[in-house]
């Protein structure tokens, strides 16, 4: 279901969506912005060195590092499936991510290492969505939120990132 107005289609439904190139009537600079990449959630190492940022250069939102100067710009291995949200821990040996398996509402806490060592999972298992907030002031524990969509419950606690 659709509403036209002045050309513009307001999309009531996923299933409606369409790709911007398909689209009739575009000007070219319009599909020329859209296919620009852009990048988001920048986050800053504990050394002041590094940077690690969301971007869509890619074609999907991915985890990437880069020098500040905007040089060395490294896609980390994070799999196919969007990063939403990215932090460092404070003592810098690891990056926690927030993954939308098939790029849906249900979300995973992963970490890994800055050079891209020890890739691995700690929430969102199964059924559960999960979410994580503050690293602890040395790095070693990542506070976590999970909720079970089936039971309707949910826990809070600290996980350790190795």
């Amino acid at each position: 279901m659709t509403d036209e107005v002045l050309g513009l289609r307001t999309v009531h439904d996923a299933a409606e969506l369409e790709p911007v190139a398909t689209r009739p009537a575009l000007a070219p600079d319009t599909v020329a912005a859209v296919a620009a990449t852009s990048s988001w959630a920048p986050t800053l190492s504990p050394d002041a060195t590094t940077a690690a940022f969301i971007s869509n250069r890619s074609g999907e939102p991915r985890l990437w590092l880069c020098r500040l100067d905007g040089t060395d710009a490294t896609l980390l291995n994070t799999g196919v499936d969007p990063i939403l949200q990215v932090e460092w821990s404070p003592d810098g040996a690891w990056l926690a991510y927030l993954v939308a398996p098939g790029g849906g509402a249900r979300t995973e806490v992963w970490v890994l290492r800055p050079d891209g060592r020890d890739d691995h999972q700690l929430a969102g298992f199964a059924e559960t969505t999960a979410t994580f907030g503050q690293w602890s002031d040395d790095g070693t524990w990542l506070t976590i939120a999970e909720a079970d969509r089936h039971s309707g419950g949910s826990r809070a606690w600290l996980v350790e990132p190795g």
